[in-house]
């Protein structure tokens, strides 16, 4: 499905607005069962790592705190300035699957 809009953060995070692909309906409505999906976009985003996360030892996991909390910190201002605006929004912890 072809992205609504995409682009790059001031963090160098890729991220990209779609509104909910058919074969996904079910799974957000499982994760967020009160959302009107025909009004619902969600946001996908990718970053760019300095080591091959598929490793293990200190460094790479200093490196996925470091993108963990880079998401983190970008979702809630995304997540605030929309709510703000008076949108619903939320976002899924990466680590969990769970939203925050």
């Amino acid at each position: 499905m072809a992205p609504i809009e995409r682009g790059t953060t001031p963090w160098h995070m890729e991220y990209s607005v779609h509104r909910v692909p058919p074969a996904f309906k079910a799974e957000v409505l499982s994760i967020f069962p009160k959302c009107d999906l025909e009004k619902l976009l969600i946001v996908p985003t990718c970053q760019r790592s300095v080591l091959d996360l598929v490793n293990t030892g200190e460094p790479v996991e200093q490196e996925k705190d470091r993108c963990l909390e880079r998401f983190m910190a970008w979702a809630k201002v995304v997540c605030d300035s929309l709510l703000g605006s008076g949108h619903w929004a939320d976002y899924i912890d990466p680590c969990s699957g769970l939203p925050v």
